[in-house]
């Protein structure tokens, strides 16, 4: 739970009426803003009961409220009072215990009536993760990204606006107001060190699926140089994939025929794979149902507008908006190593693109209308489509964008043996 508050996109604030002891209190230190009644009390127990702190709180509480009250608070493992608590900095106020919940929520409502969400969201998340930062170029790199990106958007202009004529700003990215993400994590920063300076691990956090990119083109020489460099991923010495590259022209004539092809079959056409297995059992379904749902949330799509979903993944055939679009075949003989080694592929390609600054979005979706897109590709009668990718600049004002997938902890899918 930690870590879900702490990678959330919106603010957290914490009202504390009581006793806040042990993951009570360590529940509440990714939270961004804590208030608490005058009958609140606090215990960093673990000591006294003979294991240690935990939900990340090693990490949380020193940069809170500074190492030498957080080892005391650690070492003595007593409960201490709210008074106290607001001395040290743990909360930042207290209440009569009837007035405080009020306060909270006029808190909440200040932030929301007064500033852009994702303006609130970025801020966020670059204070609590330059926290950690070794050194404050690190800080300045990604401020001097974002404010370049948000300097662009109709907020600032709302924002503008609204300070001349002394009213309260109506921000154009409002709707994601309504984006309940702080239990699906926030979207990673995006780090400006591009090119020869990003790190694998950079390109792996920052990747995600764009569902909404910006007309800007990708240049032709980009696009061969990160096919040409993924050709290094791991093969099977059979280098299985054949890529078909779609843009300009050809591309509004796919969408085209694909408007067409919805229309007439939503449903889709015969099927040449299953893209999920039909007895889909938990975990898995549990985990593909919740990455859906978090989308729509996002999106403001209720589970009973089926019209709207069906729309919105109707997107899926038009790109997200993207300028290029890449389409994956594979030889009918071939078995499973084979396809794992296309997703080796595929998976290295999308780390190419983002050090050269680039967005995608896997789409498996195409698989549903395999018929027509062999036709459209001229795929000879021994491959088979596997499937689609989207490929452009990420439009950071597109509200899907704002999602970042959860994913599974370490512990759900890893075991370690004699380490």
């Amino acid at each position: 739970m930690a870590l879900r508050i702490f990678r959330s996109l919106k603010p957290v604030i914490s009202a504390v009426n009581g006793a806040a002891v042990g993951v009570g209190v360590t529940m509440q230190l990714p939270m961004d803003i804590r208030l608490a009644s005058t009958d609140a009390k606090f215990g960093f127990v673990f000591a006294r009961r003979g294991i240690t702190p935990e939900a990340a709180s090693s990490w949380f509480l020193s940069r809170v409220v500074g190492i030498s009250t957080a080892l005391e608070w650690c070492y003595t493992g007593r409960v201490f009072s709210a008074q106290e608590a607001l001395e040290r900095g743990l909360v930042r106020s207290l209440h009569a215990p009837d007035e405080l919940l009020p306060a909270a929520r006029a808190l909440a409502r200040e932030i929301a009536d007064n500033a852009a969400p994702v303006s609130v969201a970025i801020s966020r998340q670059l204070i609590w993760r330059m926290a950690g930062a070794s050194h404050p170029m690190e800080a300045h790199k990604l401020d001097s990204r974002a404010i370049q990106s948000r300097g662009r958007s109709a907020d600032v202009k709302e924002g503008v606006s609204a300070f001349l004529e002394n009213a309260l700003p109506r921000s154009p990215s409002g709707c994601r107001r309504t984006c309940r993400t702080s239990s699906t994590g926030a979207p990673s920063l995006r780090s400006p060190e591009e090119g020869a300076n990003m790190k694998v691990s950079q390109a792996v956090d920052s990747r995600k699926s764009v569902r909404g990119f910006l007309p800007k083109p990708v240049d032709s020489d980009t696009i061969r140089r990160v096919l040409d460099t993924a050709s290094r991923a791991l093969g099977g010495n059979l280098q299985p994939w054949h890529i078909h590259v779609v843009g300009g022209e050809a591309m509004q004539r796919l969408k085209g025929i694909m408007r067409e092809r919805v229309a007439e079959a939503p449903g889709g056409e015969d099927r040449e794979y299953d893209i999920y297995p039909r007895e889909l059992a938990t975990p898995y379904r549990d985990r593909r149902f919740e990455v859906g749902e978090a989308l729509y949330r996002c999106l403001d799509i209720p589970r009973e507008d089926k019209r709207r979903r069906l729309a919105q993944f109707a997107n899926n055939f038009a790109f997200f908006g993207a300028p290029l679009a890449l389409f994956c075949s594979v030889d009918r003989r071939m078995g499973p190593p084979q396809w794992s080694d296309l997703g080796m592929y595929l998976q290295t390609v999308m780390l190419l693109l983002r050090e050269e600054g680039l967005d995608s979005c896997a789409q498996e979706c195409w698989a549903i209308y395999p018929q027509t897109l062999g036709s459209f590709l001229s795929l000879p009668p021994e491959r088979m489509l596997f499937t689609g990718m989207a490929i452009g600049y990420e439009d950071p004002d597109a509200v899907a964008n704002q999602l970042r997938a959860p994913r599974a902890q370490l512990h759900e899918f890893a075991d370690f043996m004699g380490i």
